[in-house]
């Protein structure tokens, strides 16, 4: 019996499954480790089995970021299906820009996202005198995605070594209508 791939919120319950796809990633040094809040997490299931998550913080009034995007099951579409639904998320509250910090740029893309010029890991390796580059200007909501997120890229032990993209999308915010 074949069941139908259905992307929920995350409950309670669900934590240690995400922390369990996560851990992996998080050896590799594809994800950077995260404490999984329930709220920030939507979840792709096949019958009751947990095959991916992704995540979705709001940074500022108007934008979020997808993050932690892992799948069990590569090549089925799970990524993708997950990329769309965090997409709707963020447009249903209100956040009309997402940025993406990967070094899965190719997928990023095929998903509409769009390369940045500005890297929050730029502007932190910068302070740190790391670099000498300046971060590029870009539209103000990234530019202040990409400072917010600079004070975590600080603070890692990867700063040193970290090439991840910033990608961006736009997406039209769910109006509600209050009849």
């Amino acid at each position: 019996m074949t069941h139908a791939l259905r992307i929920r919120p995350a409950a309670a319950a669900d934590i240690p499954l995400i922390d369990a796809l996560m851990a992996p990633q998080v050896r590799l040094g594809k994800l950077l480790p995260r404490t999984v809040v329930a709220a920030d997490f939507l979840v792709a299931c096949v019958g009751r089995r947990v095959v991916g998550a992704v995540c979705v913080t709001a940074l500022s009034a108007g934008t979020a970021e997808l993050g932690s995007l892992v799948v069990a099951l590569r090549g089925r579409g799970i990524g993708r299906a997950l990329v769309d639904a965090a997409m709707a998320e963020a447009a249903a509250r209100g956040l009309g820009t997402v940025i993406a910090l990967t070094d899965e740029v190719e997928f990023f893309e095929r998903c509409g996202f769009s390369s940045a010029s500005d890297t929050p890991w730029l502007r932190a390796r910068t302070r740190r005198g790391l670099d000498s580059a300046s971060p590029l200007r870009t539209a103000d909501d990234v530019s202040s995605a990409s400072e917010a997120k600079s004070a975590t890229c600080a603070a890692c032990s990867r700063l040193a070594a970290c090439r991840q993209s910033m990608l961006v999308r736009r997406v039209a915010i769910s109006v509600r209508s209050h009849a």
